[in-house]
C-alpha cells in the first residue's frame, strides 16, 4: 500500500472512485435518486482539484490501482474518505 499526496492529475480518477463507490456500496440503502443526488453524473472537475488542494488530501494506491482517497480540512474534519468499491473490507 502507498498513500501519497494528492496531485491535480488525480482528480479525473478521484471522481471516478467516489461514483462508483457511491452508486455500488451505497444501493443497497439508498433510492437511485439519493445516489444521483449524492454522486452525480456530471462533477465540475475544476471544483474538485480546487477542494482537494485546499486540504490535507492523500491518496491511496495498492499494486498500483487507485484503492481510496481522504482529505482533512484546516480544522481537522475529515471531508471526504473513499475505498473503491473492489477493495471494500480488505483492511485499507
Amino acid at each position: 500500500m502507498e498513500i501519497r499526496r494528492f496531485g491535480a492529475a488525480d482528480t479525473p480518477d478521484l471522481i471516478q472512485l467516489f461514483r462508483h463507490t457511491v452508486h455500488t456500496v451505497c444501493s443497497r440503502d439508498y433510492s437511485p435518486e439519493q445516489l444521483n443526488v449524492w454522486a452525480p453524473q456530471s462533477i465540475d472537475a475544476d471544483k474538485w482539484t480546487l477542494r482537494f488542494s485546499r486540504s490535507y488530501t492523500v491518496v491511496a494506491e495498492s499494486k498500483g490501482k487507485l484503492a481510496g482517497f481522504a482529505n482533512l480540512e484546516d480544522d481537522g474534519c475529515i471531508d471526504m474518505l473513499y475505498v473503491a468499491a473492489t477493495m471494500q473490507s480488505g483492511g485499507i
